[in-house]
């Protein structure tokens, strides 16, 4: 045995530590190549961030511009005096009205364009631009616009705004600004100290940085979709990190982020990463080592109590250790095997019983009755099924409410337990239908004495709470021989012979005999053909005069229904209307016959 220990010792062992020391020998050796391209991977990243920020800050400078400008011009538009002169078309009296409100507005360049295009006032130094004419053209046709556009000397943000007579445009008002690249290094986030470069198409027209060697280089990259990835190579391989963002009108920036201070704080994560890491792989080795010593002996019992849990065997114990998570482990499961030993029993339970009255419920009185008629055929015996139909319980569930109809349930599933063998089965197939099972039955007699001694015993009040409530039965009764008659067969029988006593009265048996199954095929034909027959028109009606004897007058006419069947000829009110009150069509029988009288 101790042999055997050992050698289960050492297999742990084996399976534990053998494949956790290759990875933590491949892991040491392969940490430096991994964390060094981590740590470039984490540095290209975290650059391209940066420059995404400064980007998006200029992008925000330059929205910022545009509002300015489109406020200003927006502003001017709408001043009544600027349209009284415009509709002069005085360039005297615009220069009066607009040179002073640029200044106070702080616009670097302001134009007033009439409605043909024509410039009647420039403010400020340069022109608009020839690459603004469809610009301008948007402008007269009704829109307020903003654009932003490269020129030689830098980005240009234009905004411009229609000025409205009552009805017509009458001119134009364009506000500009110049942004040149050094009023764009302070936009990005203080520590990142970014430059700048601006091109129009594909040419450099202005840069923040100080380097001659990175301002040549600019100066010579093509700005070329297809070149954009060889610019941030070259800028790479000069320490810097190159985002461009482009401009409408063929304009770019791009963005230029230092890279040594983020390099050097990769390097140093790096060093700190693959120390930290390979310390606890040899730590864990290390207990690894101590641990498989204390838990293999412990393990194999929490996996041999699985095993009989698996089993069904419920009842195995695990033996305490000096490992406390361990004796936690092997109680949990334990408790584990008890819930689910609790727990298939519960469900075995629901499974074959009812859950109101704890009889047998269909499954397992179709079990019983399938053993049974295998032992009469061995025995050369008989069995008896009954089955059970309470008279009238729908008028205790409609009068009373259902909570006391099952209690009603309850008390008649005592009282007919109480009417039985030891070695006889009750059972409750749903609703208020129950069945019983009589094994090694002397003759026919037998069953039928225990029919009546049920009939007996029902004839006595239920308790349902406080209230009394008479309950019978009708019981329908078949017989059956192993190998002569299948259990489907028995209960169907059971259940005819119930329904043709339920059909001569209530509180009555009736043992099944062949001719009621024609009785019922033939009442299933006739109920199908009663619900057609009031659509086929196969209804008439008779009047039977009343006369008053003393006076010999006619005084009221009765209306008889009957029924001219097809194939069964005339069918008379006595055969048919009970079936119709049953089956629901009485109302549709008597609303015609109102109606027809």
């Amino acid at each position: 045995m101790a042999a055997a220990s050992r050698r289960r010792l050492w297999s742990l062992r084996w399976y534990l530590v053998v494949p956790i020391t290759v990875v933590c020998a491949i892991n040491m050796m392969a940490m430096a190549t991994l964390e060094t391209v981590s740590g470039r991977r984490q540095a290209t990243d975290l650059a391209a961030k940066r420059a995404e920020h400064i980007l998006e800050a200029v992008s925000q400078r330059i929205r910022d511009q545009q509002h300015f400008n489109s406020a200003a011009a927006r502003t001017l538009s709408v001043q009544s005096d600027l349209v009284a002169a415009m509709r002069k078309g005085d360039p005297a009296v615009v220069a009066g009205i607009v040179v002073p409100a640029k200044a106070r507005l702080e616009i670097g360049h302001l134009v007033v364009i009439d409605a043909a295009g024509r410039e009647m006032l420039r403010a400020g130094s340069g022109p608009i631009g020839a690459q603004t004419a469809a610009f301008v053209q948007s402008v007269l046709g009704g829109m307020e616009e903003s654009t932003v556009t490269v020129g030689d000397d830098g980005l240009t943000v234009i905004s411009g705004c229609p000025i409205w007579g009552s009805k017509d445009i009458l001119g134009a008002v364009v506000a500009s600004s110049r942004l040149r690249g050094t009023a764009l290094v302070g936009t990005g986030p203080t520590p990142y100290n970014a430059d700048f470069a601006v091109y129009r198409d594909g040419i450099l027209v202005d840069a923040t940085t100080a380097d001659p060697e990175i301002m040549d280089m600019l100066s010579r990259v093509s700005t070329e979709a297809e070149k954009l990835d060889d610019i941030e190579k070259t800028l790479w391989a000069k320490g810097f990190k190159g985002v461009a963002h482009p401009i409408e009108g063929g304009g770019l920036i791009i963005g230029l982020v230092p890279l040594s201070d983020i390099v050097e704080a990769a390097d140093s994560r790096t060093l700190v990463n693959i120390f930290s890491e390979t310390l606890p792989s040899l730590v864990l080795l290390g207990s690894l080592l101590l641990i498989a010593r204390h838990i293999e002996a412990p393990v194999g019992d929490i996996v041999r109590l699985t095993g009989e849990i698996v089993r069904g065997n419920y009842a195995e114990a695990i033996p305490q250790t000096r490992i406390r998570e361990l004796n936690v482990l092997g109680e949990a499961v334990a408790y584990l095997g008890q819930q689910i030993e609790s727990q298939a029993a519960e469900l075995a339970h629901q499974a074959f019983y009812d859950q109101l009255t704890g009889l047998p419920n269909r499954a397992l009185f179709i079990d019983r009755l399938q053993h049974a008629l295998a032992r009469s055929g061995r025995r050369a015996t008989s069995v008896a099924v009954m089955f059970l139909d309470l008279d009238n319980f729908k008028i205790v569930n409609d009068s009373l409410g259902h909570e006391m109809g099952d209690q009603v349930l309850v008390a008649v599933a005592a009282r007919l337990k109480g009417c039985l063998r030891r070695e006889d089965t009750a059972a409750r197939l749903g609703g208020d239908e129950f069945t019983v099972l009589i094994e090694d039955l002397g003759d026919a007699n037998d069953a039928a004495r225990m029919a009546e001694r049920i009939i007996e015993a029902f004839g006595a009040p239920f308790s349902a709470g406080s209230r009394e409530v008479f309950v019978t039965a009708s019981i329908g009764i078949a017989l059956g021989t192993g190998g002569q008659t299948g259990v489907h067969d028995l209960l169907r029988q059971a259940d005819t012979a119930m329904y043709h006593a339920k059909n001569s009265g209530s509180a009555r048996y009736e043992v099944f005999a062949q001719d009621m199954d024609e009785s019922t095929a033939r009442r299933f034909e006739l109920e199908t053909d009663l619900r057609r027959a009031l659509e086929r028109g196969e209804f008439s009606l008779n009047y039977q005069p009343v006369v008053q004897l003393d006076s010999g007058r006619l005084i009221e006419v009765e209306a008889l229904i009957r029924w001219n069947h097809p194939t069964r000829g005339l069918i008379m009110p006595l055969e048919f209307i009970p079936m119709a009150e049953e089956t629901g069509s009485i109302i549709p029988i008597g609303r015609w016959v109102i109606e027809e009288s």
